[in-house]
């Protein structure tokens, strides 16, 4: 029997940084609620999401529909481009889960930029 012991991420609300170009968005999937974090313009700083796990972690994120972003830990030297697939046969507001990869959570914290 295997045992799921994630850890969900799943109101977004708490980012701090300039949020003039984003918005906070509540949604269900799979009878978890939370906010989305939608950014639809430029921003001058990175929107930061502080972190509170450590240790080692396989990092996945979730889309709602067809999408993409750049994302960081505080402690890396640039960002990674992670997008959602594309899948004509999916509807627009389902969500979609897709790998980012595996790293040391120890004293960073998550950074997004559109």
């Amino acid at each position: 029997m295997s045992q799921d012991n994630s850890i969900l991420i799943s109101d977004f609300r708490s980012v701090q940084g300039s949020t003039d170009t984003a918005e906070f968005i509540p949604y269900q999937l799979k009878g978890e609620r939370g906010h989305l974090l939608r950014m639809s313009g430029p921003l001058d700083q990175p929107l930061t999401l502080a972190n509170s796990v450590s240790g080692w972690h396989e990092i996945h994120i979730g889309f709602l529909g067809a999408s993409s972003l750049r994302i960081g830990l505080s402690s890396d030297p640039a960002f990674s481009w992670v997008e959602s697939s594309v899948s004509w046969t999916r509807r627009p507001a389902e969500g979609e889960e897709t790998f980012w990869r595996v790293a040391d959570l120890n004293g960073v914290d998550f950074q997004f930029l559109p």
